[in-house]
């Protein structure tokens, strides 16, 4: 049981990391300010019970812990010469958005310590998958191209 949900702990993590990367690049796209994506994501993880986490943003990179003993990704953000249209812009910040308050479903359950990450589930908006699934096909390149 204790090996459970350790795992489900370092799955959780893995996926918040994943997230906020994703959303620092969609971020990054429309050309938002990098002081406001830093403090967003900063918002989001702690939202998700990372509240050590550790994020820079810089226009091309970014570098994210999600604690002070965690190790940290470092990300290159690529100039995308595609701009995005004002309904998609929407669409992202109104995920960002909810993502600050820990209301995107598939994201995580709270990293707090001493609590089971399988044991609470964000609210759940029948839209957040296909927002996510949109965002990644359109605007984010698949993080399995580079690796191979």
């Amino acid at each position: 049981m204790a090996q459970t949900a350790l795992q489900a702990g370092v799955e959780q993590k893995r996926a918040l990391l994943d997230f906020v990367l994703q959303l620092g690049r969609a971020m990054n796209q429309p050309g938002a300010a990098v002081s406001e994506t830093q403090e967003r994501l900063e918002r989001m993880a702690a939202a998700y019970g990372a509240r050590g986490a550790r994020i820079v943003v810089l226009p091309t990179t970014l570098i994210v812990s999600l604690g002070r003993a965690e190790t940290g990704t470092i990300e290159k953000v690529p100039q995308v010469g595609t701009l995005l249209r004002l309904d998609q812009i929407s669409d992202l910040f109104e995920l960002v958005g909810r993502a600050e308050r820990a209301r995107v479903s598939g994201v995580g359950r709270s990293l707090a310590p001493g609590r089971d990450p399988r044991a609470s589930a964000p609210l759940r908006d029948p839209g957040d998958d296909r927002r996510l699934r949109d965002l990644r096909r359109r605007h984010l390149p698949d993080p399995r191209a580079r690796r191979a």
